[in-house]
């Protein structure tokens, strides 16, 4: 009696048109497992440059997560040692050994991989290479038991850019001035308090030309010396005579790049004509609605009423006194 075998395909013997051809139309869960065939296979996916997950963020607390978007859908990354029954609710306490990677797309399609001697930090080399990326939008720092050594963890996000570096408050002040030197590339920062013993340390980030700072309770002095297009701020104990002082000093040149300034969470009510003291202004009816934009890409901001003047450039600015918040907006 004959048996019928059937002989393996050699995939990577075809016409190059052929396997570019399979290779261009698999899943993206089907590109990952190919990709862990061989050092060729990661190589092919990568060459492809079609495979895309864009928008990338990346969490570490518990555990690593993250997330991105894949030609509309919304992927989550988790590494973990054992298989989690639901993404983003397990915990583990050591991640420096972890061989696993789970993957869900729009929340309902789950796959898992394992790879022997594989850690977190080559999983997201991994899929940073094959997804041709070298940035995240953000990395955030959730708590104070993060699942790496402080080492382990400067080692993986070095060289990789990322545009917003988000701290918790959890994180003890040592390891957060440590990624922040790590990470220098970034744009935008949120800092839940300071971090730094010495001044001159804090005034170093200030100074930079970012994006965004948000922040939590700094003095008056340092602010002024703020150049970021953004800057958010906690100041509860702030007073009027505060605030008039940095509106003076920002007409004459503080602050130079300054879009949009808020300040939250202040105590007791301003006094609108103690604020603007000194200063020669017009003032904008609340039935007068403007719109802002902070950036070109932001969303736009409705802005109601609020006391109109000029910097000495002639810059036209405008401020808005409410309830417990503060604003400066600067228009083009």
């Amino acid at each position: 009696m004959v048996e019928n075998v059937v002989s393996p395909l050699c995939f990577l013997k075809l016409p190059e048109n052929v396997i570019y051809e399979v290779l261009c139309n698999l899943e993206v869960n089907e590109a990952i497992s190919f990709s862990l065939c061989s050092q060729k296979t990661k190589n092919l996916i990568h060459s492809l440059k079609q495979f895309k997950l864009e928008n990338l963020k990346m969490r570490i607390g518990e555990e690593v997560k993250i997330d991105g978007i894949y030609n509309g859908l919304n992927c989550y990354f988790v590494f973990n040692k054992n298989r989690i029954p639901q993404i983003g609710r397990y915990s583990v306490s050591d991640m420096g050994h972890t061989e696993k990677m789970y993957l869900s797309v729009n929340f309902s399609k789950k796959f898992e991989w394992k790879k022997r001697g594989f850690d977190v930090r080559d999983w997201i080399q991994h899929l940073l290479f094959i997804f041709n990326q070298s940035s995240l939008v953000e990395l955030h720092i959730a708590s104070q038991s993060v699942v790496w050594t402080l080492d382990s963890l400067c080692r993986t996000i070095q060289g990789i850019e990322i545009h917003k570096l988000l701290i918790s408050y959890l994180v003890t002040d040592y390891n957060f001035r440590r990624i922040m030197e790590t990470v220098r590339s970034f744009r935008t920062i949120i800092m839940r308090r300071n971090p730094f013993e010495n001044k001159l340390d804090l005034q170093k980030v200030l100074i930079q030309n970012l994006d965004c700072i948000k922040c939590h309770q700094l003095e008056l002095d340092d602010i002024l010396i703020c150049n970021s297009l953004i800057f958010y701020c906690i100041v509860p104990n702030i007073k009027e005579k505060g605030l008039n002082r940095l509106l003076k000093l920002f007409i004459v040149g503080a602050m130079p790049r300054l879009k949009h300034l808020r300040f939250t969470s202040i105590k007791g009510r301003l006094q609108e004509e103690n604020v603007m003291k000194g200063i020669t202004y017009t003032v904008r009816e609340p039935n007068v609605i403007r719109t802002f934009r902070e950036t070109p890409a932001s969303e736009e901001m409705n802005i109601e009423g609020g006391f109109d003047f000029e910097r000495v450039d002639g810059t036209k600015t405008t401020v808005i006194i409410s309830t417990n918040c503060f604003d400066i907006f600067v228009w083009d």
